[in-house]
């Protein structure tokens, strides 16, 4: 018994120094954000604070405080010094910081300033070098060659987060599916991952899954990345086989792994063809909108989301925000630049891409679809070793003066405005600039008496002007005329209205008060007898639906609603009314 105390003693206190061998080349991983990144996320904080926003405001607060994730040392043939961890843990990074606990002292050790030379969005990995070429580390962590089978011992090593700080933790499982094809992690076409059940928490990302190798200077290789936890499940995780990292990083350090122009060409073409896919929704295109632009725009596309979107969409850029808020607000931009592309006849759809204009930031590409008379102007450059879409210009007729990512006449601007916008189907509407022009009828649902006559029949003109979000002021003038009598009434009043966008339907719920005072003229034709009396009538409450749908240059709809009039201070009448009506957007 003694014998089998002091054993696993021992296997404790080799597991102990193993782990503080292993700590030397694993750290934290911060993403650095230069000053303008951090500006904008503060000026995005306070406006969705002053909107009533306060959960995303602590979000974004968090955010720019900064994350982590968990990353490590590899030291090229050649002894310079790099750190490999996911994309998703530096995904807005100007530059990265990594930095090492001593496991005896407990003292820290941070280097900064580290450049992302290369990533890859399929496989979720980045590679980052060393300033100046500095070398720091003689040796780093030693990739496997070994086939991992199931039931193989695995050791995961990194940062999880414990009450907002990232703690060490050196956890141990068995791989329970050596060859896991989930098509929602890494596609099976490049590579199947590795599911293990060694401890994987929030802040383990970007640490390595290892095995023991005694030859290895810290006597354990790299079997993979940890990049994933199923939180549906006990102790399912998942990592990048290390044969994926290996020839990425490899291609990484030779400088191959940035993306060429003819290469460039090709992912315009995959670009385009996602819009004529009726199977393909917007998240395809994520991986080509630059956090650049996404910096620039998000902000506006984020409000315009989570007003006017579908629910299902909205729920599930919330929830990425939540988590990330770059991310969320990335994931705002690509629903509005795909509905902006996408058209309703999907099977009509064929963009031609022209050949590639050389810019000052890289390459600019004319994007038409003929058959349905849309033409979108994309200038792609350089982010992380890939091409990405840093300007997004409409370049449609209606939208020409303005759109969701360009200043006035399609001319780029890194203003972010402060007007919230939607699209339906490629018609931008900014609304704080809508106006409406209504014209229509209202009938008593009952008989009610104004001024000694009754009313029967009616005709009315309005014009609403919009000049906040959902709030504007309502002028028209309402006309009477049942026989022998006739009511004019200009009135005056304010309101609200909540467009739901449908893509090409818009569903308005709105409600407004207004006040009018107007002349009554009426005769009576037993007694030959006429009078005129001024009236003075208030709408306690115009309720109702705006039904819209989406034409060239406006959007002309019709309107149903109630109305509750107090006339004279002294008689009551409901009306029901409806009004055709053409809401015009710039």
């Amino acid at each position: 018994m003694k014998k089998k105390v002091v054993l696993a003693m021992s296997l404790l206190m080799l597991l102990i120094g193993a782990s503080a061998q292993v700590r030397s080349y694993v750290g934290i991983v911060r993403q650095q954000y230069d000053e303008q990144f951090v500006t904008i996320m503060e000026e995005f904080r306070d406006s969705l604070r002053n909107s009533g926003y306060t959960t995303y405001a602590k979000y974004i607060d968090a955010y720019i405080k900064g994350g982590f994730g968990s990353g490590f040392i590899y030291v090229a043939p050649d002894g310079k010094n790099y750190v490999v961890t996911n994309r998703h843990v530096v995904p807005q990074a100007s530059t990265v910081s990594i930095e090492f606990e001593d496991a005896e002292t407990g003292e820290t050790k941070k280097y900064e300033n580290l450049r992302v030379i290369a990533e890859d969005d399929d496989i979720d990995i980045v590679v980052c070098a060393f300033p100046d070429g500095e070398k720091p580390f003689k040796t780093g962590m030693k990739f496997s060659n070994a086939q991992l089978k199931d039931g193989d011992e695995v050791f995961t090593a990194g940062y999880p987060g414990l009450g907002g700080d990232p703690v060490w933790q050196f956890g141990k499982g068995i791989v329970t599916n050596s060859r896991a094809r989930i098509k929602e992690m890494l596609d099976p076409e490049i590579s199947t991952i590795i599911q293990h059940s060694a401890q994987v928490d929030s802040g383990n990302s970007g640490g390595p899954l290892l095995i023991a190798d005694k030859s290895a200077p810290s006597g354990y290789a790299v079997a993979g990345i940890n990049t994933w936890k199923a939180f549906y499940r006990d102790s399912t995780n998942y990592s990048i086989p290390v044969s994926v990292v290996a020839a990425f990083v490899d291609k990484a350090i030779k400088g191959s792994s940035v993306e060429t122009e003819e290469q460039l060409k090709g992912r315009v073409k995959t670009f385009a063809d996602i819009f004529a896919d009726s199977e393909s929704d917007f998240k395809k295109i994520a991986r080509y909108v630059s956090y650049d632009l996404v910096a620039r725009e998000g902000k506006n596309a984020f409000f315009a989301t989570l007003k006017f979107a579908p629910s299902n969409v909205r729920t599930m850029i919330a929830n990425t925000f939540s988590n990330n808020p770059i991310e969320g607000l990335k994931y705002a931009l690509v629903y509005q630049i795909f509905t902006s592309y996408r058209s309703r006849d999907v099977e009509a759809a064929t963009f031609t891409v022209s050949a590639p204009e050389k810019s000052e930031k890289g390459y600019k590409f004319v994007l038409e679809d003929s058959a349905n008379k849309k033409k979108f102007e994309l200038e792609w450059a350089l982010e992380h070793g890939l091409y990405r879409i840093v300007e997004n210009t409409n370049m449609n007729d209606k939208s020409s003066k303005k759109d969701s990512s360009s200043g006035k006449s399609g001319k780029s601007s890194k203003k972010t405005s402060s007007k919230y916008e939607f699209m339906v189907d490629g018609l931008e509407i900014e609304s704080p600039t809508i106006f409406d022009l209504r014209l229509g009828t209202s009938i008593p649902l009952k008989t009610g008496r104004i001024s000694d006559f009754t009313a029967a029949e009616s005709l009315e003109f309005d014009m609403d002007f919009w000049l906040g979000n959902i709030w504007g002021l309502e002028l028209g003038l309402f006309v009477e005329f049942p026989d022998g009598a006739k009511l004019i009434l200009p009135y005056v009043g304010t309101g609200f209205k909540v467009p739901f966008n449908m893509d090409s339907l818009i569903i308005s719920p709105f409600a407004m008060a207004k006040v009018g005072y107007g002349l009554a003229t009426y005769d009576r034709p037993t007694s030959s007898y006429s009078s005129n009396k001024g009236i003075m009538a208030v709408g306690v409450l115009d309720a109702g639906v705006q039904v819209q749908f989406d034409l060239d240059s406006c959007v002309p709809g019709i309107s149903f609603s109630y109305d509750l009039v107090l006339a004279d201070g002294e008689n009551y009448y409901i009306k029901h009314g409806l009004k055709i009506s053409a809401m015009i957007g710039f």
